[in-house]
């Protein structure tokens, strides 16, 4: 939620567009749009997270690698470590 609402917030106060060269801008009004970004994150949020533990516990689905990562710094590591698995 804090990366949603702080990149709609920064994408707004700032005027940036979301697409250089179309003019599409987010604006703070579009917030009451219950298609937001931020509300349908806050909407999907509980069910989303059920069902994707719901999956992780599957033992059906117990062959598959599952990398959970909790903040985006844990990314290029596991960007590395694939590459060095895939090639080595």
């Amino acid at each position: 939620m804090w990366r949603v609402i702080t990149r709609s917030f920064q994408r707004a106060w700032t005027k940036q567009e979301l697409w250089p060269g179309t003019g599409n801008r987010e604006t703070f009004a579009q917030w009451r749009d219950p298609d937001h970004p931020v509300l349908w994150a806050w909407r999907t949020f509980h069910r989303r997270r059920t069902r994707y533990e719901e999956a992780f516990a599957n033992p059906r689905l117990a062959h598959l690698v599952v990398a959970r990562l909790r903040h985006p710094r844990e990314a290029e590591p596991l960007v590395q470590r694939l590459g060095r698995e895939a090639t080595g």
